[in-house]
């Protein structure tokens, strides 16, 4: 009976010794995530950021002997680099997320211009496909209190996603509607839609519907979950297939003062 109970605890034991030998490799490997992370930020965006500024002196400077076809080739190597630079913040902000430091300041903000503001970036984008890109805001527009930013950064996302999987003459809505203690927005296109038997995963990690060629590594959408949630709103996706893709949020009303809830669009 000793020798039972001496084996009983010595399992014990072991699996106690294992369990902090687990816990100590888990910690060693997300401090070298954070490092190569931090690598990531400072070494490579510098050269990035030179990239960029390099291409747009080039393409406003525009020499007479340029090679025919030199602006184009500039202007691959500006959006290139704009990828990149994407993917590197995507990249820190899923850290951020997964450590629970994800910053949010909140302000308030007229959703009319806040529509405006994401909509004009992706105009160009979006008439190079020949794509319609429409905004919807209510007369009395709802104001919310958020972080202007990441809200914006939730819609670079959501309106990139939709530019690059709507096909050409296809049509993109940008809207907003009032709820009584919250704002829900749409960003909804007329593309093929994504299959129910995926819809599940679409807020997951490193996820995506199909191998991307745009340089992508399926983090926006977590981006944009983690961003909406931190903020106590809900990110979803209309389920029907076959119907395009519309994707809504909620964010909570600026109730701070009594007129702040709505404004006239």
């Amino acid at each position: 009976s000793d020798a039972d109970l001496l084996q009983d605890l010595a399992g014990r034991a072991a699996l106690a010794i294992d369990n902090a030998w687990l816990h100590s490799e888990a910690r060693r490997a997300v401090h070298t995530r954070d490092e190569v992370l931090r690598i990531v930020a400072h070494d490579l965006r510098n050269p990035l950021n030179t990239i960029s500024l390099a291409t747009d002196l080039l393409r406003e400077t525009k020499p007479t002997d340029m090679p025919e076809g030199a602006s184009r080739q500039l202007e691959i190597i500006r959006r290139s680099a704009k990828r990149a630079s994407r993917l590197i913040g995507d990249l820190l902000d899923v850290a951020l997320v997964e450590a629970g430091r994800l910053t949010i300041e909140r302000k308030p903000i007229v959703s009319s211009a806040l529509l405006k503001e994401v909509v004009e970036p992706h105009r160009a984008m979006a008439q190079e496909k020949n794509l319609q890109l429409d905004v919807s805001v209510p007369k009395q527009a709802p104001c919310i209190l958020a972080d202007r930013g990441r809200i914006i950064q939730v819609f670079a996302n959501l309106v990139g996603n939709a530019i690059k999987f709507t096909p050409e003459g296809g049509r993109i809505t940008v809207a907003v509607e009032r709820d009584e203690y919250e704002a829900r927005f749409r960003v909804s296109d007329t593309g093929p839609g994504i299959p129910l038997d995926r819809q599940s995963h679409l807020f997951e990690s490193f996820w995506q519907t199909a191998p991307s060629k745009g340089g992508g590594a399926g983090l926006g959408l977590s981006i944009c979950k983690a961003i909406v949630e931190a903020h106590g709103g809900s990110i979803w996706l209309d389920r029907r297939e076959g119907q395009g893709t519309t994707v809504f949020f909620t964010i909570p009303l600026d109730r701070s003062h009594p007129t702040r809830g709505v404004q006239d669009a």
